[in-house]
């Protein structure tokens, strides 16, 4: 697809199309890889889309917090993880993650689930840094990091960038 191509499409037809991609790259990364993954984007560049079509592809369990505030979600972690944890099947998608509230206590379920050979999708608008312990010991749990970026050159498309 030229660039002239996606500036006459719809900002919802390019998004979609940008989803589907990425859920193909997704998809194949799970493959060659399992293991745990962490999709980093900001507002708007199809992150719940995607989590929701991965879930659906590969029978997965989606759960969504992108709307809890960062003090709702500390509030209702436990039951979140509780939520997560009863879940049976091999893929989880968790939509919408703090890690400066949650990374403790996700490094902990990401050990159990490899464990149990269960993969988890993280979707966040956080970007993962190494400023704390806790967060370089989720890092650790991750095998895959990708993020979500807009593409200056082709307008409203959004780009994958995978970083480890």
């Amino acid at each position: 697809m030229t660039y002239m191509t996606n500036a006459a499409l719809s900002p919802e037809k390019l998004l979609w199309l940008n989803a589907e991609e990425h859920v193909k790259k997704l998809t194949g990364l799970y493959q060659a890889r399992k293991g745990h993954f962490y999709v980093q984007g900001w507002t708007g560049t199809g992150k719940s889309v995607v989590g929701r079509e991965l879930a659906a592809r590969l029978n997965g369990d989606y759960f969504s917090y992108e709307l809890l505030t960062s003090h709702e979600y500390e509030a209702g972690l436990n039951e979140m993880i509780s939520r997560i944890k009863a879940s049976d099947k091999a893929i989880i998608i968790l939509d919408g993650f703090f890690p400066a509230v949650a990374a403790e206590a996700m490094s902990h379920q990401l050990r159990e689930f490899r464990k149990k050979g269960v993969s988890l999708f993280i979707f966040s608008q956080e970007p993962l840094i190494k400023a704390s312990p806790d967060v370089y010991l989720l890092t650790r749990e991750i095998n895959t990091i990708a993020e979500f970026r807009y593409s200056s050159q082709a307008g409203n498309s959004v780009t994958f960038y995978q970083i480890k």
